[in-house]
């Protein structure tokens, strides 16, 4: 299996990606409103924190640091996501679909950190109108989102290919 690449029939069709977008933001959504609106005040309360200068801050908190506080949620989200599930999202584990390295393996996690950080690229969304359904998170990390049926059939495919042949030893 030493000759397995990832071909485009193996890809994510565009409207896969997109539901994986979809979806996947509305889980993060949920996951920085149970972050920021929950545990933190929870935190606080256990450790004795003012829980009520929190709530301030968070309700009079300025542009800057809002962006810079959503920001590190989706950075850590997806990457932290990503690496513990062996690149599968919710997103991804709905339509059957997993982040592979060339290979077709787990990328690791320098991987999912650049396409994490791939994804702060301004107009990032908008390079899956090409006519390949990779975006820049994908390319710049090398990586790509796959449908995990065609990807094992086809290293199955492949294995048995590299065993014609071969004698068995006894």
């Amino acid at each position: 299996m030493n000759d397995f690449y990832v071909t485009e029939e193996l890809y994510a069709d565009k409207g896969t990606r997109f539901a994986n977008f979809i979806v996947d933001r509305i889980i993060f959504y949920g996951f920085a409103i149970v972050i920021l609106g929950f545990a933190i005040p929870f935190i606080l309360e256990l450790i004795g924190g003012d829980v009520n200068d929190y709530l301030f801050q968070i309700e009079n908190i300025s542009r800057v640091a809002d962006i810079l506080v959503s920001w590190t949620l989706y950075f850590m989200f997806y990457t932290v996501i990503e690496y513990a599930t062996n690149g599968r999202t919710v997103g991804k584990y709905l339509t059957k679909t997993v982040v592979v390295d060339e290979r077709g393996n787990n990328p690791g996690f320098v991987a999912f950190l650049t396409r994490s950080a791939c994804r702060f690229i301004p107009f990032e969304p908008f390079s899956f109108l090409g006519d390949e359904p990779r975006g820049w998170h994908d390319t710049l990390s090398k990586t790509y989102v796959v449908d995990v049926k065609k990807l094992k059939n086809r290293k199955e495919l492949s294995t048995e290919l590299d065993q014609i042949g071969k004698v068995e030893e006894e």
